[in-house]
């Protein structure tokens, strides 16, 4: 979950203006606080990507 905050914080440094995150339920709190501007997607599998510019995914989330 750490590189996830990362990449966001770096995002939203960039000058993103609006920022979606899809994380597990579980791990939601930790962005939450991490993160207040950020708009959450949490525990959606069949997120549908046409509504979005750019879409940054990393592997490894939700594998433990």
């Amino acid at each position: 979950m750490g590189a996830a905050v990362i990449a966001a914080k770096a995002c939203l440094h960039s000058g993103v203006e609006l920022l979606t995150i899809n994380v597990p339920i579980e791990e939601g709190h930790i962005l939450k606080i991490a993160l207040p501007k950020a708009m959450l997607m949490m525990g959606e599998d069949n997120v549908d990507f046409t509504h979005f510019s750019t879409a940054y995914i990393e592997s490894g989330i939700g594998i433990n």
